[in-house]
């Protein structure tokens, strides 16, 4: 569409000389960039209408590149030229969804102005809250306004400055300690969004701290968060996603969230209101502030104001401020009285264990766990009673592998867990269960219970997506890996569990995908790479192979790569080289203080060994096992598949089962009684025993395979060959374990035993296909060869 070249379009106080391409209020000439005057003009001569960022971008701008962002900056700096316009809500409404609409008549003339003179609209100030300014909102085509009341007097507080930021805190300030607090005198019903369509999202600015007194920086927005976010009327946008933005808009991630930068942020996030707080100080009172502003025109819809007569009261002064604000904004009264736990009985009633455990969470969020760690120690001494700081710190020790502590931090913060919001009690008990009883059915159940009351949170999203993983139900996985992408797209970690769980699934591609998007977009990571090394195997594509390898070994967690290389190798029946690999995997563990992953990467390779019955080499690393590797039940396993079931045997007899960890009651443990079942040469009772495992059987391939091995031994050929071919079909399970060759031979045996030799030779060659670069004296691979020479023609 052609601009239009009328001389004049009016409405209210301006006009757009098209002519000129300029705007004016009353005469004076409003600055507006290239870009800003072209999304104006064009609403200008299409009022009324929705009109699409899509239109937007094609029809202004056809042969231009101009991205989203750019349009969207360029309403901002509209919205920011029309902000004393009249008109409650602007005169350029957001459609969520649909796009944006001019809602302001239009009246054209052919009179031209007087020459303009520029003016300078000066800085932002807070908005009245006493009675001198209006909050008005548009509510369904009508404006409602509303006045401001002390909390005490019921009389109007006196008019705030407008000339500035600074002058406006010092009127607020005069009120003095007779007029404490403003409300606003009935609750404002919210413009856009109701519960029934989704929560409000939010944007929270830096809380303006005024009082000079540091112990307040930082910690009052942490508090405040806790307090908006136990409601899902309010969806608070994460520190994850602000600082994401703010490096979209060139900006450090670490700049303080101003209100004018809150705004901004709000807007690209396509977010509804800015929180903005403020904490001031007169005489030995404090005067908490709290009010929402719209992120469409920068106008105050709610607003509350109260004091705390002390520092200890300042929690309590937050709480009133953020009821009021939530009831301001259409909150029913219901939602209020269920989701409104005091941030002092939600988190710490101590301001220095807040601070700790605030700074606590920026160190968590850089990934140093250690620092995390001091100040999460530091919180819970200042308050001993602190459940939240409890279960950061197991997640501290989670990540460092310290598995037994982390389980005795869930554990404290679980029993505590009666002091917090209903949020953070769904966090506690997913925690609990998932990871320090390991019972991951329940620590489903409990997600699913927190994604019922805040579905929008994508950080448990991804924790359902990796317990689902977890129990070998990929479907499920991928379903809460999109969700959580999709609801967090910058996340670097919810792509590592969609590419995981893609790749489980055998749906190769879209885990490609995914993992390729992530590392265009700069979210390089070990688990990536890792993945994407899988699919370069499965793929045969050396090239991609030997590019993810070297990013790992150039990068941190070598003895990843090395352990990766070692499984590598081993899928190719090249155990000489494996060994090495695993070897040098060991050391550089050893080396950098890793002993878990040491003791893993032994058990791991001993375990292969065993498999392909290479039992000399399998000797001599079972004895440098020792009783206390790995988890309960490993070195009875290992040891057990070897032919020495004794432990084993003891292990089961001692009681030593855990009524809540999944894992080790539904595989670890069926796993070990077929094995010793097999040993006794009763595959009958092995196949039984297996069944409780039925469910996760594709966490790996032990099952299955142990099943079809009891299978062939019973007779039942045609359901070992079922479970070899289940083995076969899911190659993405696990990529590298050598159960996935021995598959091949396993299959081809059964087609032997039923007198199928056409299809046992294609096994066996399929076989020989996958380790045609293997050791030659692999034992099992000249095992194979002699099989095969001797089938009939």
């Amino acid at each position: 569409m052609s601009l239009k070249n009328g001389a004049l379009l009016v409405f209210g106080e301006f006009r757009i000389d098209v002519p000129a391409r300029s705007l004016l209020r009353n005469s004076v000439a409003v600055p507006l960039n290239r870009r800003a005057f072209d999304v104006l003009l064009y609403f200008a001569q299409n009022p009324g209408r929705v009109v699409s960022k899509e239109e937007l971008l094609k029809t202004i701008w056809p042969d231009a590149f101009v991205d989203e962002s750019s349009l969207i900056k360029s309403i901002s700096v509209l919205r920011k030229a029309l902000r004393d316009q009249s008109g409650e809500d602007g005169v350029i409404v957001t459609l969520a969804g649909r796009g944006y609409q001019f809602v302001a008549p239009i009246e054209s003339t052919g009179k031209s102005p007087p020459i303009p003179t520029v003016q300078d609209s000066g800085p932002a100030s807070w908005p009245s809250l006493d009675g001198s300014g209006s909050t008005d909102v548009l509510l369904q085509e009508r404006t409602l306004r509303t006045s401001v009341v002390t909390e005490e007097t019921n009389s109007p507080a006196p008019p705030a400055s407008r000339s500035g930021r600074s002058l406006g805190v010092l009127a607020i300030l005069a009120v003095g300690a007779a007029v404490v607090a403003g409300v606003l005198a009935r609750r404002i019903a919210f413009p856009v969004q109701t519960p029934e369509k989704g929560p409000v999202s939010a944007v929270l600015a830096d809380f303006e701290n005024t009082t000079g007194a540091p112990k307040f920086d930082h910690v009052l927005n942490q508090a405040l968060q806790i307090d908006l976010e136990q409601t899902p009327y309010l969806d608070i946008l994460s520190r994850t996603r602000i600082q994401e933005t703010l490096a979209e808009m060139q900006r450090e991630k670490t700049e303080p969230l101003t209100p004018a930068l809150a705004r901004e942020v709000c807007e690209r996030n396509n977010a509804l209101i800015v929180l903005n707080g403020l904490i001031s100080k007169f005489g030995d009172k404090y005067l908490v502030l709290l009010k929402a502003d719209s992120c469409v025109n920068g106008k105050s819809i709610a607003g509350y104001k109260t004091t705390a007569n002390s520092e200890g009261e300042v929690f309590s002064a937050l709480d009133r401020v953020a009821s009021h604000v939530r009831e301001q904004l259409g909150e029913s009264a219901a939602s209020l009285d269920r989701y409104q736990i005091p941030v002092a009985q939600a988190t710490t009633p101590s301001l220095d264990a807040l601070r700790a455990y605030s700074e606590a969470g920026e160190s968590f969020s850089r990934g140093d766990m250690k620092a995390a760690q001091i100040l999460l120690y530091r919180a819970i001494g200042f308050d001993p009673n602190f459940a939240s700081a409890y279960r950061v710190l197991g997640s501290t020790y989670y990540n460092l592998n310290d598995f037994e502590k982390a389980a005795e931090f869930f554990k404290k913060a679980f029993d505590l867990r009666g002091r917090t919001t209903e949020r953070e009690r769904f966090s506690i008990e997913i925690m609990y269960y998932g990871y320090s009883l390991n019972d991951l059915q329940e620590a489903v159940r409990r997600s699913q219970q927190f994604l019922d009351v805040y579905p929008d949170e994508a950080s448990i999203w991804l924790n359902l997506s990796n317990l689902d993983s977890e129990l070998s139900q990929y479907p499920q996985a991928i379903e809460a890996g999109e969700r959580a992408l999709r609801l967090d797209p910058q996340s670097g970690v919810a792509a590592v569990e969609l590419a995981g769980a893609y790749l489980h699934a055998n749906r190769l591609s879209d885990a490609k995908r995914v993992a390729d998007a992530a590392v265009a977009a700069g979210k390089d990571h070990l688990d990536i790479h890792r993945i994407l090394f899988r699919i370069a195997f499965l793929e045969q594509d050396a090239a991609g192979m030997k590019s993810e390898s070297e990013w790992g070994l150039t990068h941190q967690h070598v003895n990843m790569s090395l352990f990766d290389l070692g499984f590598a190798a081993t899928a190719r029946g090249r155990i000489r080289e494996a060994m090495d690999y695993f070897s040098q995997a060991r050391a550089d563990s050893l080396r950098n203080g890793e002993i878990e992953f040491a003791d893993e990467v032994l058990l791991d390779s001993t375990s292969v060994l065993i498999h392909l019955q290479e039992r000399v080499r399998a000797v001599k690393n079972l004895k440098a096992i020792r009783p206390e590797m790995g988890d309960r039940g490993d070195v009875e396993y290992l040891q057990a598949s070897f032919g020495d079931t004794d432990a084993g045997r003891r292990f089961l007899s001692s009681g030593s089962a855990n009524l809540h960890d999944t894992f080790f009651n539904f595989v670890k443990i069926p796993i070990l009684r077929a094995v010793i079942a097999l040993d006794d040469h009763q595959p009958a009772e092995a196949i039984q025993f297996l069944e409780p495992a039925r469910p996760f059987q594709l966490g790996d391939y032990c099952v299955p395979y142990l099943r079809a091995l009891a299978e062939t031994e019973a007779g039942k050929l045609d359901s070992a060959a079922a479970d070899y071919q289940l083995i076969l079909d899911n190659p993405g399970v696990s990529p590298f374990a050598p159960e996935y060759p021995l598959a091949h031979l396993g299959l081809a045996r059964v087609m032997v035993l039923q007198n199928k030799i056409g299809q046992a030779r294609d096994e066996y060659k399929k076989l020989f296909n996958a380790w045609k670069y293997a050791d030659q004296d692999l034992t099992l691979l000249q095992t194979a060869r002699r099989e095969f020479d001797k089938l009939p023609n």
